[in-house]
């Protein structure tokens, strides 16, 4: 397992849609919640515009563990695949999402 705080998925499962990014950065780890930095400050805002709040989405990511210099294709491939395989179970498990 990769050093660094697990971040795990934000939402109850109900939601409609899911935002998938590749893996928590600094500031996802820090408040332990996926979606909180700059970038999730990016996606709120598009989000914001079209009528929905931040509860209207599951979050989650790929990995979710901060990859080595923030960059998805650091983390070795033996290491990464069974996180996706897991990222498929979860979303199995969600009531009728959309998936973005």
């Amino acid at each position: 397992m990769a050093p660094g705080a697990y971040v795990p998925d934000d939402g109850t499962g109900d939601e409609r849609i899911v935002v998938i990014g590749e893996a928590p950065a600094e500031h996802e780890v820090r408040r332990g919640k996926p979606f909180v930095g700059p970038s999730g400050q990016r996606v709120l805002a598009w989000m914001f515009a079209a009528g929905l709040e931040r509860n209207d989405i599951y979050w989650t990511n790929v990995y979710p563990r901060q990859a080595p210099q923030n960059k998805i294709e650091n983390v070795p491939q033996a290491e990464l695949e069974p996180w996706v395989d897991e990222l498929h179970k979860r979303l199995a498990q969600l009531t009728d999402p959309i998936v973005i």
